[in-house]
Protein backbone atom coordinates (compact mmCIF):
# COMPACT_ATOMS: atom_id res chain seq x y z
CA UNK A 1 0.00 0.00 0.00
CA UNK A 2 1.42 3.37 -1.02
CA UNK A 3 1.47 6.37 1.30
CA UNK A 4 1.81 8.83 -1.58
CA UNK A 5 -1.00 11.26 -2.20
CA UNK A 6 -2.73 11.21 -5.58
CA UNK A 7 -2.68 15.04 -5.57
CA UNK A 8 0.27 16.69 -7.27
CA UNK A 9 3.22 17.44 -5.05
CA UNK A 10 4.37 21.02 -4.40
CA UNK A 11 7.27 20.50 -6.83
CA UNK A 12 4.91 19.35 -9.58
CA UNK A 13 2.64 22.34 -8.95
CA UNK A 14 5.58 24.75 -9.12
CA UNK A 15 6.86 23.08 -12.27
CA UNK A 16 3.46 23.34 -13.95
CA UNK A 17 3.14 27.02 -12.97
CA UNK A 18 6.65 27.80 -14.24
CA UNK A 19 6.02 26.06 -17.56
CA UNK A 20 2.68 27.86 -17.92
CA UNK A 21 4.33 31.25 -17.22
CA UNK A 22 7.08 30.44 -19.73
CA UNK A 23 4.56 29.50 -22.40
CA UNK A 24 2.47 32.63 -21.82
CA UNK A 25 5.58 34.83 -21.76
CA UNK A 26 6.88 33.32 -24.99
CA UNK A 27 3.51 33.91 -26.64
CA UNK A 28 3.49 37.59 -25.55
CA UNK A 29 7.03 38.05 -26.91
CA UNK A 30 6.05 36.25 -30.13
CA UNK A 31 3.20 38.78 -30.61
CA UNK A 32 5.06 41.96 -29.60
CA UNK A 33 8.67 41.59 -30.80
CA UNK A 34 8.03 41.32 -34.57
CA UNK A 35 5.77 44.40 -34.48
CA UNK A 36 8.26 46.35 -32.39
CA UNK A 37 11.18 45.54 -34.69
CA UNK A 38 9.11 46.24 -37.81
CA UNK A 39 8.54 49.77 -36.47
CA UNK A 40 12.31 50.13 -36.05
CA UNK A 41 13.45 48.81 -39.43
CA UNK A 42 15.20 52.09 -40.35
CA UNK A 43 17.14 52.31 -37.07
CA UNK A 44 20.76 51.24 -36.59
CA UNK A 45 21.19 47.47 -36.38
CA UNK A 46 21.25 45.49 -33.15
CA UNK A 47 24.13 43.31 -32.01
CA UNK A 48 21.98 41.30 -29.59
CA UNK A 49 18.37 40.54 -28.68
CA UNK A 50 17.85 38.69 -25.39
CA UNK A 51 14.60 37.20 -24.23
CA UNK A 52 13.28 36.05 -20.88
CA UNK A 53 9.79 34.68 -20.64
CA UNK A 54 9.26 35.81 -17.04
CA UNK A 55 11.85 38.26 -15.74
CA UNK A 56 11.81 38.29 -11.90
CA UNK A 57 12.25 42.08 -11.60
CA UNK A 58 9.12 42.85 -13.60
CA UNK A 59 7.18 39.59 -13.32
CA UNK A 60 6.65 39.91 -17.05
CA UNK A 61 8.18 38.78 -20.32
CA UNK A 62 11.36 40.73 -21.03
CA UNK A 63 13.21 41.71 -24.20
CA UNK A 64 16.63 43.39 -24.18
CA UNK A 65 17.63 45.16 -27.37
CA UNK A 66 21.33 45.97 -27.66
CA UNK A 67 22.44 48.47 -30.30
CA UNK A 68 26.17 48.48 -31.12
CA UNK A 69 27.01 51.89 -29.64
CA UNK A 70 25.78 54.47 -27.18
CA UNK A 71 24.92 56.75 -30.12
CA UNK A 72 22.84 53.97 -31.69
CA UNK A 73 21.05 53.44 -28.36
CA UNK A 74 20.22 57.17 -28.31
CA UNK A 75 18.59 56.79 -31.75
CA UNK A 76 16.55 53.80 -30.54
CA UNK A 77 15.48 55.61 -27.36
CA UNK A 78 14.44 58.70 -29.31
CA UNK A 79 12.45 56.55 -31.73
CA UNK A 80 10.43 55.02 -28.90
CA UNK A 81 10.20 58.28 -26.92
CA UNK A 82 12.00 57.00 -23.83
CA UNK A 83 14.69 58.44 -21.58
CA UNK A 84 18.16 56.89 -21.47
CA UNK A 85 19.86 56.65 -18.11
CA UNK A 86 23.63 56.98 -18.35
CA UNK A 87 26.17 55.50 -15.96
CA UNK A 88 29.77 56.58 -16.42
CA UNK A 89 32.77 55.12 -14.68
CA UNK A 90 36.15 53.51 -14.80
CA UNK A 91 36.38 49.88 -15.77
CA UNK A 92 37.45 47.62 -12.96
CA UNK A 93 39.95 45.64 -15.05
CA UNK A 94 41.80 48.23 -17.19
CA UNK A 95 42.62 51.93 -17.33
CA UNK A 96 39.68 52.45 -19.67
CA UNK A 97 36.42 54.21 -18.99
CA UNK A 98 32.95 52.96 -19.74
CA UNK A 99 29.53 54.37 -20.43
CA UNK A 100 26.41 52.25 -19.95
CA UNK A 101 23.07 53.53 -21.19
CA UNK A 102 19.64 51.98 -20.84
CA UNK A 103 15.97 52.81 -21.10
CA UNK A 104 12.97 50.74 -20.11
CA UNK A 105 9.42 50.76 -21.37
CA UNK A 106 6.47 48.41 -21.64
CA UNK A 107 4.74 47.35 -24.82
CA UNK A 108 1.56 45.23 -24.62
CA UNK A 109 2.61 43.36 -21.48
CA UNK A 110 6.26 42.92 -22.48
CA UNK A 111 9.03 44.80 -20.66
CA UNK A 112 11.51 46.24 -23.18
CA UNK A 113 15.02 47.46 -22.33
CA UNK A 114 17.26 49.27 -24.78
CA UNK A 115 20.85 49.08 -23.55
CA UNK A 116 24.39 49.60 -24.77
CA UNK A 117 27.89 49.91 -23.37
CA UNK A 118 30.88 51.66 -24.83
CA UNK A 119 34.52 51.71 -23.70
CA UNK A 120 36.94 54.63 -24.02
CA UNK A 121 40.64 55.23 -23.52
CA UNK A 122 41.59 58.05 -21.15
CA UNK A 123 42.18 60.46 -24.03
CA UNK A 124 38.89 59.52 -25.75
CA UNK A 125 37.10 59.95 -22.42
CA UNK A 126 38.56 63.42 -21.86
CA UNK A 127 37.65 64.40 -25.44
CA UNK A 128 34.10 63.09 -25.02
CA UNK A 129 33.56 65.14 -21.91
CA UNK A 130 35.19 68.23 -23.43
CA UNK A 131 32.84 68.13 -26.43
CA UNK A 132 29.71 67.53 -24.34
CA UNK A 133 30.59 70.07 -21.66
CA UNK A 134 29.98 67.46 -18.98
CA UNK A 135 32.47 67.25 -16.13
CA UNK A 136 34.52 64.09 -15.89
CA UNK A 137 33.01 61.78 -13.26
CA UNK A 138 34.97 61.17 -10.10
CA UNK A 139 37.13 58.07 -10.26
CA UNK A 140 35.39 56.64 -7.20
CA UNK A 141 34.03 53.11 -7.00
CA UNK A 142 30.45 54.14 -7.76
CA UNK A 143 29.80 55.51 -11.24
CA UNK A 144 28.31 58.94 -11.72
CA UNK A 145 24.72 58.77 -12.90
CA UNK A 146 23.09 61.31 -15.16
CA UNK A 147 20.04 61.29 -17.37
CA UNK A 148 19.90 62.03 -21.08
CA UNK A 149 16.40 63.03 -22.14
CA UNK A 150 15.82 62.02 -25.72
CA UNK A 151 12.64 63.81 -26.78
CA UNK A 152 10.87 62.39 -29.76
CA UNK A 153 8.30 64.54 -31.51
CA UNK A 154 6.17 61.54 -32.48
CA UNK A 155 6.05 60.03 -28.99
CA UNK A 156 5.87 56.28 -28.47
CA UNK A 157 5.45 54.59 -31.83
Amino acid sequence: MSTESTEPSRTSTLQAAALDAMSKGAERIRQVLPQLLAQADTLPGLIDVRLETNHPSWNAPYVRLQPATVTDAEVWAAHFGVVLTTEDGRTSWTDEFERHVSADFERDGVHIRIGACQFYTASQWAELHATTGQPLPAEAEAPAVSTLAQAHAGGDR
